[in-house]
């Protein structure tokens, strides 16, 4: 897996990713966990169509810092680019917008696994 390989996500705040709807807090603007989630996305998608057909990732860690509300209606974007390699442990830095300025920053871990296997665990 190459470094540097980037990802994009993008949404609309709205009535179901707002922190009151979440349960993340009492505001109808974009919840924190809905932030990291489009970072995850961005993530996810980039690297998807690498990986073996029986493989996927899994997210293991997110640290976000989430500086700036953004309101129903507006349009938000998560980016990502693959930093560092170990084995089959990914880490990816991640950077959300909306239509007006950075939301949130921070990096993301996720872990390359056998899908079947994976399932297979949860039994």
């Amino acid at each position: 897996m190459d470094l540097g390989i980037q990802g994009k996500a993008c949404s609309t705040v709205n009535e179901g990713n707002t922190a009151l709807a979440v349960k993340s807090g009492g505001l109808n603007v974009f919840a924190t966990p809905s932030v990291a989630a489009l970072m995850e996305e961005a993530c996810y998608e980039s690297i998807g169509n690498l990986l073996d057909e029986d493989q996927t990732t899994v997210g293991v860690s997110i640290s976000v810092k989430h500086i700036a509300a953004t309101k129903i209606g507006k349009k938000v974007y998560a980016d990502s680019v693959l930093t560092h390699v170990e084995g089959n442990r990914l880490t990816f830095e991640v950077t959300a917008y909306d239509e007006d300025k950075k939301i949130a920053f921070g990096t993301h871990e996720r872990v390359i696994v056998d899908t079947e296997s994976f399932l297979n665990r949860l039994n």
